[in-house]
């Protein structure tokens, strides 16, 4: 089921997308016609790929900005991230930071 999209006084409208939904582009698509700014995404990276692709390509196709968070030990070996979308210029990298 798609995540209702919430608005919080002074910080924007917040959604979640959970696991594996970082893969599927429509239902990054949906949350971004319902108005989300900023998701949540609570993952496990299984692989790289996941977090280096999936998530930029997400938050860059839709101009919000994602919050991946995982465990430490995830099998990707990928930390934490944020992901922020903007106004970008043809071949510009979306700004991506890890922790």
């Amino acid at each position: 089921a798609l995540s209702e999209v919430v608005a919080v006084p002074e910080l924007g409208r917040f959604a979640l997308m959970l696991g594996d939904e970082v893969w599927l582009p429509e239902v990054s698509r949906c949350l971004a016609i319902e108005g989300v700014e900023m998701v949540l995404h609570p993952a496990d990276w299984d692989t790289a790929v996941a977090g280096e692709m999936a998530a930029t390509e997400r938050a860059g196709e839709n101009r919000f900005h994602l919050v991946s968070v995982t465990r430490l030990d995830s099998p990707g070996k990928l930390g934490s991230q944020t992901t922020l979308a903007g106004e970008y210029i043809g071949g510009e990298p979306i700004p991506l930071m890890r922790y």
